[in-house]
């Protein structure tokens, strides 16, 4: 039996994939969430290398706004590393889920995850190896896709694929400053310039935003990544006090501020910005009241959680099916020889036998057994899916997520976009114009 039993797919993107799994040891059961490279990464020495190194280094980090790496590896089927399980939903399930009914998010709710968003971020970028050693962390890959909210209503920072430490003797390549989703990298990611906590920061904003609009903030993808890096680094940061009547100035600020073009025009730290979240929360908890996240959750995704139970349960159960029975399978087959074996020993002796010896033939497997045996890998597969009628009832949504792009620098005689004509919004003024062509 392997150490991990694949029960059924969660999520995949650009760079991999994610699957439920189940551990067991005697009477232990604990459900862990598993991730891969995509097939043709993970033949790559360098960038199994890199993934196994970069996992390690996430595995340093525990925080409960953070979902922890908990083990490394790599067996036949390639590279991966456990996370544990949350049981809840992805901000971009959330952001969906209004969007569709035509409402908004209640501000408190956005505030409150928005807060619990920067502190993990701060738990990370603060983080130590063994030693005591600044790590520098920086996810760069901080999206709705990328934050779960669970329904005790916590929210965690997850997937750390793409996170680049940044400490001592760490060398950041161009391609790897291109590697994410393109509508969630901050300007200097698009200029090919280091990175650092505020590229992180950059993104909180665009999460922000989202989740108070209910709608992309840069959309596009594939053919439009082009255009949105102009976006970008072009147009001017949204006034998203223009986007609904109970947002304070104070929060049209700080999104402003964290949408700056210039790095040294954001919050130094996640940290302050978790600090003035909670001001500005606390300020509308005394005019509206509280809403608790918990509350709020239970609320619009109760019935999707006693349902994800339900099919999670059968799931798991086929699971621990499928990991029993090629145990057995071995005395089977030996099963066969032996009969075989005395035919050929019959027939050899009596040489009439073997007409004799038909109606004591094992019976032909019936067409249950069948189905079950061609079903079963002779090695377990990277992330095996479950039977056809458990896959449409799968335990998670299986979240699509925008492409990951790595994004190359154009021929040196790329036009020079036009000015934005649309008004700069009421800001202080941001200095000269970023350009996306302005290669180191």
């Amino acid at each position: 039996m392997s150490l991990y039993v694949p029960v059924a797919p969660l999520a995949s993107g650009g760079m991999g994939s994610v699957e439920l799994v189940l551990r067991r040891e005697g009477d232990f059961r604990r459900l862990y969430a598993r991730k891969r490279p995509h097939a043709g990464h993970d033949r790559a020495d360098s960038f199994r290398a890199h993934f196994l190194r970069e996992a390690r280094v996430a595995g340093l980090l525990r925080h409960p706004n953070v979902v922890s790496v908990l083990d490394v590896g790599e067996d036949a089927s390639g590279p991966f590393l456990v996370m544990d399980f949350v049981e809840g939903i992805p901000l971009s399930t959330l952001i969906r889920r209004f969007r569709a009914r035509g409402e908004l998010i209640p501000l408190q709710v956005c505030l409150a995850i928005a807060r619990q968003v920067a502190d993990g971020l701060h738990a990370a970028h603060e983080l130590r190896d063994h030693d005591g050693a600044p790590v520098a962390l920086v996810h760069r890959d901080v999206s709705p896709q990328n934050v779960l909210l669970d329904y005790d209503g916590v929210a965690r920072v997850t997937d750390f694929g793409l996170a680049k430490a940044l400490g001592a003797g760490a060398q950041e390549s161009s391609s790897d400053a291109l590697k994410g989703k393109v509508g969630y990298m901050a300007p200097e990611q698009l200029r090919f310039e280091p990175l650092d906590r505020r590229s992180d920061l950059w993104a909180l904003g665009v999460v922000l935003y989202e989740l108070l609009a209910c709608e992309r903030l840069y959309p596009g993808g594939g053919e439009g990544i082009e255009r949105v890096a102009r976006q970008i680094l072009d147009d001017a940061p949204p006034d998203a006090g223009a986007l609904r009547d109970d947002v304070p100035p104070s929060l049209t600020e700080l999104v402003f501020d964290l949408l700056a073009k210039d790095r040294e025009e954001r919050p130094p730290t996640a940290a302050v910005v978790a600090r003035r979240l909670g001001e500005i929360l606390r300020e509308v908890e005394a005019t509206d009241g509280v809403i608790e996240l918990a509350d709020f959750v239970a609320e619009h995704f109760g019935e999707d959680r006693a349902e994800a139970r339900d099919r999670r349960s059968a799931l798991i159960a086929a699971a621990e099916r499928r990991d029993v029975e090629p145990a057995r399978e071995p005395g089977r087959r030996l099963g066969w020889l032996a009969a075989l074996a005395a035919a050929v020993a019959l027939v050899t002796a009596a040489g009439w036998g073997a007409w004799a010896l038909r109606d004591d033939d094992p019976p032909a497997p019936s067409v249950t057994e069948a189905a079950s045996s061609a079903a079963e890998p002779t090695a377990p597969p990277a992330a095996e899916p479950p039977a056809p009628e458990a896959r449409a009832e799968a335990v998670e949504e299986i979240e699509a997520v925008e492409p990951e792009a790595e994004v190359e620098p154009p021929a040196a005689d790329a036009p020079e976009p036009e000015p934005d004509p649309r008004a700069t919004p009421r800001r202080r003024g941001r200095g000269a114009r970023d350009r996306l062509w302005e290669w180191p």
